[in-house]
């Protein structure tokens, strides 16, 4: 048979070049190997090459390749100048938009492509886009990305609403008790749906009943005020043993490709967003924080990476949560290769890629943002996730385009329900969220109390006991050094009493010597 060398040699979705982009996941490619080899299975010699357990010595290289970090911050200047903020066509000063004199809002935005890949992207969009962008300020572009535990935080300057997303795969989690937690206030006394699981759906083999799955769990989320979930699952049954076997749906690539872009299809149906979890090559929940994960090129894109393909291109799902593992030596999430190079370029995909949790001591959020994540599962803030990372211009444009892919999305949800072109938005803290607040505050202060009570009470221990020790060997010396005084004395006054006598008997000679 002849080799065919040029069908898939380009995307079908982007017409991207298509090559081997995983090599630094390949120990067999890796640069940094030194040693470590492995044999992959072949059906060519199946018995020869059949997997034994294998071993891998870390090196130096791949010491240096697990770091936290690998950018740092450099100032703007005048060839990588900043972007624009705080820009309104209106001259608005307030920092909110003014419709009525040329300032755009998110609202303009809900059928906008958001790239060239989209065929309906032109010129004039780009000039929009760019036009709504500039309005904003870096803060609030900064804190879109890192503020989204669970949620997807507003902009004043744009009019975009705040919005909410919980747990999954198999429905909302929250419980009916937890009231105060659903974003719509008026919902009461509901009762939390859980749906049959991944595994069972896939058993189905019939995607007209997993999209209607997913269009009654769009109804539960449109009722109760979320805009997303972290579901479906499209990782692989690797072993039956797998942690969350239940969250993902077979053994086999394809059909959990299909069955997920089925459910994802019914999800979306009524304005919401799946995140489909967690990309990529989190097939183990034993260890599954920051695992090494070596495979070849084309045992990912055949296995692990096949679903979530046929998930992002078929079902237009419009999120994804990355994984807490490794590409052989980097997290996921700062992965370009994966969260970029493939997912987006080649795939063309265009939605919110958000972090699995948050693991500051791993996960560096300048890094991540630079792979292609967007945004972070943490109560973070930006002074504190991109500390002296405000005047790097390249850093500041790779938000600006985060933020723009989060606002492209969330102008697509149920969100924008009820809004028009006038409405403004307003940042309000909540009863709850200015109380937890005052109560961080109030016990900050009394911890920091303590703290500095307990290290005056151990400074002055330490020097009362100085003192009572000074004190008991000042009491020990007199003791001792006043024994010795009397007998001195006593000498003396002998001494003094025998020179009388030697006097006195001088005395009848009338010598003294």
């Amino acid at each position: 048979m002849e080799r065919d060398a040029t069908t898939y040699a380009v995307s079908r979705q982007t017409g991207e070049k298509v090559y081997n982009k995983l090599d630094c996941g390949d120990i067999n490619k890796y640069e940094g190997r030194g040693d470590n080899s492995v044999t992959y299975l072949s059906r060519k010699d199946w018995d020869g090459t059949y997997p034994t357990p294998a071993k891998i010595t870390i090196t130096d290289k791949m010491k240096n390749d697990l770091a936290i970090s690998f950018v740092s911050p450099k100032a703007a200047t005048a060839d990588k100048p900043m972007p624009t903020y705080g820009k309104f066509v209106s001259g608005a000063k307030d920092g909110k938009p003014d419709v009525e004199n040329g300032d755009l809002v998110v609202f303009d935005f809900i059928d906008a492509p958001l790239n060239e890949y989209d065929e309906n992207w032109s010129e004039e969009w780009e000039a929009k886009w760019n036009q709504l962008l500039d309005q904003m300020t870096w803060y609030e572009q900064a804190n879109i990305c890192a503020n989204a535990y669970h949620q997807l935080v507003g902009a004043t300057s744009i009019a975009l609403p705040a919005s909410r997303q919980e747990n999954g795969p198999v429905g909302i989690t929250k419980r009916s008790e937890s009231n105060w937690q659903i974003p719509n206030q008026d919902v009461k006394d509901w009762t939390y749906i859980a749906y049959p699981n991944a595994p069972v759906l896939a058993s189905t083999f019939n995607t007209e009943i997993v999209e209607q799955v997913g269009q009654h769990m769009s109804e539960d989320m449109l009722y109760l005020g979320y805009n997303g979930i972290y579901g479906p699952g499209g990782n692989i049954h690797r072993t039956p043993f797998g942690g969350r076997n239940w969250e993902y749906y077979s053994e086999d690539a394809v059909l959990s490709g299909i069955i997920g872009a089925a459910q994802c299809k019914g999800i979306e149906s009524k304005g919401c967003l799946a995140y489909v979890k967690h990309f990529a090559f989190n097939d183990s929940e034993t260890n599954r924080h920051h695992c090494g994960i070596w495979s070849n090129e084309q045992a990912s894109r055949e296995i692990y990476l096949r679903a979530f393909e046929i998930i992002f291109t078929d079902g237009e799902a419009s999120a994804t949560m990355n994984s807490f593992t490794r590409v052989g030596t980097t997290w996921n999430g700062m992965s370009k290769e994966l969260q970029t190079d493939i997912l987006r370029k080649e795939w063309g995909w265009d939605g919110i890629n958000i972090t699995d949790w948050i693991e500051s001591d791993v996960m560096s959020k300048p890094d991540a943002i630079f792979a292609g994540t967007n945004s972070f599962d943490g109560n973070g803030k930006p002074e504190t996730y991109f500390k002296g990372w405000d005047n790097d211009a390249d850093f500041a444009w790779k938000l600006r385009e985060s933020a723009k892919i989060i606002i492209y999305n969330v102008a697509r949800t149920h969100t924008f329900n009820g809004i028009s072109r006038n409405s403004i938005v307003i940042n309000v803290t909540p009863w709850w969220q200015a109380t937890l607040y005052a109560f961080i505050g109030v016990f900050t202060f009394l911890t920091v109390a303590a703290g500095a009570m307990l290290t005056l009470s151990i400074v002055f221990k330490q020097k009362f006991a100085e003192i009572d020790a000074k004190r008991e060997a000042a009491k020990a010396g007199a003791s001792s050094g006043g024994g010795e005084a009397d007998a001195s004395e006593t000498t003396a006054e002998s001494v003094e009493a025998g020179e009388s006598e030697s006097a006195s008997a001088d005395g009848e000679t009338g010598k003294t010597e």
